[in-house]
C-alpha cells in the first residue's frame, strides 16, 4: 500500500475545502499526524492561515461527517495515544525489554512538534504504515535521521 504523507499545507488545504482538497491527490492512502491538524487549527485561530476559526471548524466537521474523507477512511490521522507513546519512546533489546529512552525523543535542539511527529511516525510492529512516512517526515526537516529508527 502506497502512502502519501500530508504536510501541514496539504491538511490546511483539505480542511479549507474538503471536496477540492481531497480530489487533488492521487489514489495513495493519505496519512498525517495530529500535529498537522493542530497546527492548522492554531494558524486559523491566530489569523495566519487560509481560513478563520469558524471556517476551520466547518471544514473539520465536513471531513468528520458521514460521507466525509475521515469517515470514508480516505485520510488517516495518526495520534500519540498511550500505546503509541510506549512503543515509540523506548529502545528495546531483542527480547523486547526496555533498555533506554529513544535518543531521538529527547533531542535538545528540536522543537516539541517535531519530537511529537517523530514519536507518532516511528515505525513499530503495531503501526501499519512502516518506515517510509517517518523517513519522509525527517527529510522535510533535514537530510534524514542521524540515529537508528
Amino acid at each position: 500500500m502506497e502512502i502519501r504523507l500530508l504536510t501541514q499545507s496539504d491538511v490546511e488545504r483539505i480542511i479549507n475545502d474538503p471536496v477540492a482538497g481531497c480530489s487533488q491527490f492521487d489514489s495513495r492512502l493519505r496519512l498525517c499526524t495530529i500535529m498537522e491538524v493542530l497546527e492548522t487549527a492554531e494558524r486559523s485561530r491566530k489569523g495566519r492561515g487560509r481560513m478563520d476559526t469558524r471556517e476551520f471548524l466547518r471544514g473539520w466537521q465536513s471531513l468528520r461527517d458521514d460521507g466525509g474523507a475521515l469517515a470514508r477512511g480516505d485520510i488517516q490521522i495518526a495520534t500519540l495515544d498511550l500505546d503509541c507513546l510506549i512503543d515509540s519512546l523506548f529502545e528495546r533489546n531483542e527480547a523486547t525489554v526496555v533498555v533506554s529512552l529513544w535518543s531521538a525523543a529527547y533531542a535538545k535542539d528540536l522543537p516539541p512538534e517535531r519530537t511529537v511527529r517523530r514519536l507518532i511516525l516511528r515505525p513499530s510492529e503495531r503501526k501499519w504504515w512502516g518506515g517510509e512516512p517517518f523517513m519522509e517526515m525527517e527529510s522535510w526537516y533535514s537530510e534524514g535521521p542521524d540515529f537508528d529508527v
